[in-house]
């Protein structure tokens, strides 16, 4: 995790910082991302404004990523960690879990789980930031509520996320093929880190599947955008290791420069 996140909050919660410190306790920080990958599967799901509306704002906790999603956009948080002594003690009614994420920009996302007799919800943080802006004040006030399927029949499953996709045979199999002139880079090989929903491209006529991962940690300089098309067992990625880029699976032109754009829309666009 990222230590100097904590030291963003806001002055009345600047208790929160006394993870920076402890962070550096290997022991404990192993303990706190064993406790956050059980929270976030424990409250993974979908999550909604209005769950019978497909066109409502939606948010998406998963194993290692928190989304924001509405009207075409989305917003991926990284790096998260889950903060139950979040409000210390003065923590509001129901409130159960903060789950504190990295977005583009070195800013803050926040999901705040709440419960209450109708059930679980979320409310976004508003951090004064630039994304608090974005989102506006009827957004931020919003209550999402867990959705427990599609909210109607004609509304399609969620996109998996990466991992999912890195997990298959047939991807391991064609990434072994293009990995080996960085074979020695271990966050790469390894395929293990916060990564976000698979996007469907069109690179001219032909269809990809849009994939990324990030190093865990350091998401802002050392990641990985794939375009992979399973149905022709074709596979490119575009590396960036603190600003140094390679290109793996000899992608062509029209591929390569597809790469760099759905790469900077991914990790810097603000």
């Amino acid at each position: 995790m990222a230590i100097s996140r904590p030291t963003m909050f806001p002055a009345h919660r600047m208790r929160i910082s006394l993870l920076a410190v402890l962070w550096t306790s290997t022991p404990l920080a192993q303990a706190m991302d064993d406790v956050t990958a059980t929270s976030l599967k424990n409250y993974g799901g979908s999550y909604s404004s209005a769950c019978q509306n497909p066109a409502a704002p939606r948010l998406a906790v998963g194993p290692n990523s928190l989304v924001f999603a509405h009207g075409g956009q989305s917003i991926t948080g990284r790096e998260v960690l889950a903060a139950y002594s979040y409000f210390g003690n003065t923590a509001p009614a129901g409130f159960v879990v903060a789950f504190i994420s990295q977005i583009k920009g070195k800013e803050q996302m926040t999901f705040l789980v709440h419960e209450d007799p109708r059930g679980r919800y979320i409310q976004i943080e508003n951090e004064n930031n630039k994304l608090s802006a974005f989102l506006g004040p009827a957004r931020l006030a919003a209550q999402y509520r867990r959705c427990d399927g599609p909210p109607a029949a004609t509304v399609a499953p969620p996109a998996p996320f990466s991992y999912e996709v890195f997990a298959t045979p047939q991807f391991k199999s064609q990434f072994a093929l293009i990995v080996a002139p960085l074979r020695q880079v271990a966050w790469l090989t390894r395929m293990e880190g916060p990564n976000s929903q698979i996007a469907r491209v069109k690179v001219g006529n032909k269809e990809y599947l849009r994939a990324d991962l990030c190093k865990p940690h350091d998401c802002h300089d050392y990641n990985v955008l794939f375009l992979y098309a399973p149905q022709r067992n074709v596979l490119y990625a575009q590396v960036h290791q603190k600003g140094q880029v390679t290109l793996l699976g000899d992608p062509p032109r029209a591929e390569a420069a597809a790469l760099g754009r759905l790469w900077t829309a991914q990790f810097r666009s603000p």
